[in-house]
């Protein structure tokens, strides 16, 4: 699937696991995992997407409730 996405012509990616990654290690694994396939493999810009940790919930919750969320670079 990544290399089709690739092929087609994906050039960033938004990895937005849920909130609790700051308190469940397997959500905070599973999110640097992915990133660490994204540096490896360097073909797509990543960002990750933050909000409120304590709204432990996921971007789809953020959205509906109307709340921020932000975008940052997870290599600089």
């Amino acid at each position: 699937m990544w290399d089709r996405l690739v092929k087609n012509g994906m050039k960033a990616a938004v990895i937005c696991y849920d909130a609790d990654k700051s308190d469940n290690p397997s959500v905070a694994n599973a999110e640097k995992n992915f990133l660490n396939h994204i540096r490896e493999d360097g073909r797509v810009k990543p960002y990750v997407g933050e909000w409120s940790g304590h709204f432990d919930k996921g971007l789809d919750d953020i959205f509906l409730m109307g709340l921020d969320y932000k975008l940052r670079d997870p290599f600089h």
